[in-house]
Formats: structure tokens, C-alpha cells, sequence
């Protein structure tokens, strides 16, 4: 008898009504490869707390093949801007990723998510759904963004930037002062942008000839919930995003494909960020550890991490 075959596939499939229509509005938009993945979920690393949302694959999937292909058209663009370059200098984008700018988030509460009967929520309201809006669901990473001002000053080497933040999307939220609600809404679009979005960058030409530096944030339904792999020595990363841009706007997509063989049943993981980020600028970024590497301001990190969790009841 071949047990591999009814062996049970390491993740439990995610069954939800919310997921069930993500998929469904993802055929409708015509995102290529869905057969070839699965939504799941897994227990976390540490045994504690709910599981984790991830994405799967669902057969072998060999080095260079396409897994996933969303159409530029099935994204959400919270923002495009164009730099000039200047004579002799060169752009490194890696240096400033767009999407952890806080006003992004504000663009895309303003567009997604303050009308919820207007055109764009409706539009994308399957995928909207699936997104953690409050800070009690389980898919929620508490990064400095939540944090009071004395847990912030626990960790002096994080400090100064977390602080710069906070201010930021405080002055961001003024206009709305007088409605806690929305205040946390957009709080929680900040987040959501800098923890979810992708930040594209391509060389391009203006109108008047003027080559520079195209600049997008995205969100792209479905591949935001692909968990980090990391980089380097003892890396999970198996794939990796590209940005497929023809002429037409509308015949452009966004791929993911596998850079190592995903055997089936296995997790799909990217690298976040630039690749060049350590622990701690992750964790600022994204609300987590990804090093199991031990250090004086590691462990403070994760003290303070656990406390978080206790408090958005996780």
C-alpha cells in the first residue's frame, strides 16, 4: 500500500464563507494558477495562540514554474508616483520602501475602505473581507504602530523611528479627531499597507522624456497572505514575485514563481522587504520575528511581543 498518498496534507484547508468567496471573485477576475495552491492554515511556531494563515501548494511545483498570476487590473493601487533622475545619479529603491510610508495608508482608506457602498469597496469587498481590520483578529501582528509610549521606550534601538511614526499617522488622523472610530480605521489602514503592500519599482520616461524611477504600492488579493521565508543560511523562502508589465495596463500581471522545487503539501514562502533588513527591522515592519537568533534586544522584543498578544487576546 503507497501511504504517502492518503497521508493528510501537513495544514488544515481554510473552509471559511469569507475565504470560499475570495476564491470565488478570484476566478471572476480571471487570476491564473488557482489550482495549484491552496489557502490553509498551521499551528504557529511556539505551539500558542491561534493558527496561521498561509498559502500551499497542491502538487510539485518545479524551480521556474508559474504558480500564481494576478492581473494588474485584480490589484489594489494605493499609489504611483514618478521621480525624475538627475544626471548621473542612480535610484536605490531598496533604500525606502513606499508602502511604509503612512500617508499610503491614508490614500488607501480614502479609496477602499471610507465609502463602503462606493465603487472600489464594492469591487474588491471579497478580498476586504479576508483583511484583518481589528486589532482582535487572529491574523493581526501588533507592530510599535499599537504600542504604548512605555513599552516603546523599552527598546531604545527601535525608539526614535517608532516614535516618528506614531507622530506621523497622528497628524495624519487630525482632521479626524472627533471620531474614534474612524481614527482607528485608519490607524489600521497604516498597518495594513505597511504590513500587506508591495512596493514596485521599474526605470520609465515621462511624457516630456524624462527618465526616472515609477514607483507603485500595492496590494495584490490572495498573494498578501504568503507568509516570510527569509533569506541567506537556513532560508524557507521557495518563491519569489515578479512584475510582468506589457504596454496595456490591462495585460499586465503580477507572477509568482517558485524558485526551488515546492513539493506538494508544502508551505509557499517570499522574502519580505529588500532581503537586506535584520530581525529587528522586520519586527518594525511587520510585527514579528523571523530569526530564532538570541540576544539581549531580541529577547526584549519578544517579552514585549508576548505582552501584545495577552492584550489583543491572542
Amino acid at each position: 500500500k503507497n501511504t504517502a498518498k492518503s497521508r493528510p496534507p501537513p495544514y488544515t484547508p481554510d473552509t471559511t464563507d469569507s475565504t470560499a468567496r475570495l476564491l470565488e471573485w478570484l476566478e471572476e477576475e480571471e487570476v491564473e494558477g488557482l489550482e495549484n495552491v491552496e489557502i490553509g492554515m498551521v499551528p504557529p511556531p511556539t505551539g500558542d495562540g491561534p493558527p496561521l494563515r498561509g498559502l500551499f501548494a497542491r502538487r510539485d511545483i518545479f524551480a521556474g514554474e508559474y504558480l500564481v498570476a494576478v492581473p494588474f487590473l485584480s490589484t489594489l493601487l494605493v499609489h504611483e508616483e514618478f521621480e525624475a533622475s538627475s544626471p548621473g545619479t542612480e535610484h536605490d529603491p531598496s533604500d525606502h520602501l513606499l508602502a511604509s510610508k503612512p500617508e499610503n495608508g491614508l490614500r488607501f482608506w480614502k479609496r477602499f475602505l471610507k465609502d463602503p457602498s462606493g465603487d472600489a469597496h464594492q469591487k474588491y469587498k471579497a478580498y476586504l473581507d479576508c483583511l484583518p481590520m481589528s486589532t482582535d483578529d487572529p491574523n493581526f501582528d501588533a507592530t510599535p504602530d499599537f504600542w504604548t509610549d512605555e513599552e516603546i521606550e523599552q527598546l531604545p534601538f527601535l525608539a526614535e523611528n517608532a516614535r516618528s511614526r506614531k507622530q506621523a499617522i497622528q497628524n495624519l488622523v487630525a482632521e479626524y479627531k472627533h471620531d474614534a472610530r474612524v481614527t482607528s480605521s485608519i490607524q489600521q489602514a497604516c498597518w495594513l499597507v505597511q504590513t500587506r503592500g508591495f512596493s514596485t519599482y521599474k526605470k520609465a520616461v515621462d511624457l516630456d522624456g524624462q527618465e526616472g524611477l515609477l514607483s507603485r504600492v500595492v496590494l495584490i488579493p490572495m498573494l498578501d497572505m504568503i507568509n516570510h521565508g527569509g533569506s541567506g543560511v537556513g532560508s524557507s523562502t521557495n518563491a519569489e514575485l515578479q512584475v510582468v508589465e506589457t504596454k496595456a495596463y490591462d495585460e499586465s500581471f503580477y507572477a509568482l514563481i517558485a524558485s526551488k522545487l515546492i513539493p506538494k503539501g508544502s508551505e509557499i514562502r517570499i522574502c519580505y522587504g529588500t532581503g537586506r533588513e535584520s530581525s529587528l527591522d522586520l519586527f518594525f515592519k511587520y510585527g514579528f520575528l523571523p530569526s530564532q537568533e538570541i540576544n539581549e534586544e531580541l529577547r526584549k522584543v519578544d517579552s514585549l511581543i508576548q505582552k501584545q498578544r495577552k492584550r489583543y487576546m491572542f
